[in-house]
């Protein structure tokens, strides 16, 4: 497509698999359901044409673009790729960043279909891979997915696809970034969670709840604004589907501190195999001094190696309470500011990203 600044259709879907469209196949599950097919029924329901009217086109499409506006939305699929989620790696990940870049200017919004295996890491890569400003124009990218394959009694994915159409539709998801609409709720990418392996309620928002919830077929939204980001790197906005600086490293291992670990250390020749360490510390990040005694500083010297806490809740030290927690890690040259806030997934994502596009030091805290 030519980049002519001109709207070609309302929401770009771009389809990655997952549970949504899986179906028994000779005794297994398979993702066999194109988002095409998965959409029709959507786009065909009443309640679509209720979600885009006069009024909305009048919202400006921003830099020049003219929207569609006025009738039915307009929109368009693009086969990412067709995966369960499980599978789901950084090639579908920097696809799908180049697709928002590259189509930021033809459509008002982005509509991830994904599985939900690994839907809070997609959503939390694709916030830290767009940055709104720079890449997408504020356009919202909205993930969603289903819990229940597409052949079975209560299939959620219809309604979850209808939801998420139209939190793309709706002018104030503008500048929120990576958004995830399951089950009726509105999530940040950068909170969300899934907290349960079955339940089609199984995604939650810490610590501060959903941005917002789907009422009367409309999204109402709690909060139009979120605080600064802080985790995305500078070098993000100047990547492109044309010029990336990316070099990938991805061998970025997440280590669980568990009762009793003290003994069993990290083996040196696992260590040599990596890019980068995630310790997923007990309480506000605490590490056996036998962890810090092997790491450093013979790894800490040329691996990046980050402490956050295992907690869903709570940072990775508290200097209020446990005076020094804080340096005894930075000066052994452990990462740990920069991270305070991250959960073991999120501060893997944000490790490799920086690793990738070689924003950060692996001598001291993290920059990016």
């Amino acid at each position: 497509m030519e980049d002519k600044g001109e709207l070609l259709g309302d929401v770009l879907v771009l389809a990655c698999g997952g549970t949504i469209g899986q179906r028994e196949v000779d005794g297994r599950m398979v993702v066999v359901v194109p988002a095409s097919d998965l959409l029709a029924p959507v786009l065909a329901h009443a309640s679509m044409s209720a979600l885009w009217t006069p009024a909305d086109s009048a919202e400006p499409a921003g830099d020049g673009a003219t929207s569609t506006g006025g009738g039915p939305p307009m929109v368009d699929v693009l086969s990412v790729v067709a995966r369960s989620g499980v599978y789901m790696g950084w090639d579908g990940l920097l696809a799908l960043r180049d697709a928002v870049v590259t189509h930021c200017r033809h459509y008002r919004a982005f509509l991830v279909i994904c599985g939900t295996d690994s839907m809070e890491e997609v959503a939390f890569a694709l916030e830290l891979l767009i940055d709104p400003a720079a890449d997408s124009l504020g356009r919202p990218v909205v993930v969603t997915g289903a819990m229940k394959p597409h052949d079975v009694l209560g299939y959620d994915g219809h309604a979850n696809l209808r939801d998420a159409l139209a939190v793309c539709l709706d002018p104030h998801a503008r500048g929120l970034g990576t958004l995830v609409v399951m089950n009726d709720a509105i999530h940040a990418a950068r909170y969300v969670q899934k907290l349960d392996s079955q339940l089609i309620g199984s995604f939650s928002s810490l610590p501060a709840g959903p941005l917002g919830q789907i009422r009367n077929g409309r999204p109402l939204l709690y909060h139009r604004a979120l605080p600064p980001f802080p985790h995305r790197p500078v070098a993000v906005a100047a990547a492109s589907k044309e010029q990336k600086p990316w070099r990938l490293r991805d061998r970025v291992l997440v280590w669980p501190i568990t009762l009793g670990c003290g003994d069993f250390l990290i083996p040196d020749h696992l260590l040599r195999t990596l890019d980068g360490l995630v310790l997923s510390g007990m309480g506000t990040g605490t590490i056996p001094d036998s962890y810090i005694e092997h790491l450093s500083p013979e790894w800490t010297s040329k691996l990046a190696i980050v402490i956050v806490s295992r907690c869903p809740l709570g940072q990775n030290y508290d200097d209020f309470y446990y005076r020094g927690s804080l340096r005894k890690y930075t000066d052994r040259g452990f990462l740990v500011t920069g991270y305070e806030d991250l959960n073991p997934l999120q501060a893997r994502l944000k490790l490799i990203v920086a690793l990738s596009l070689s924003s950060i030091t692996t001598t001291g805290p993290a920059s990016a």
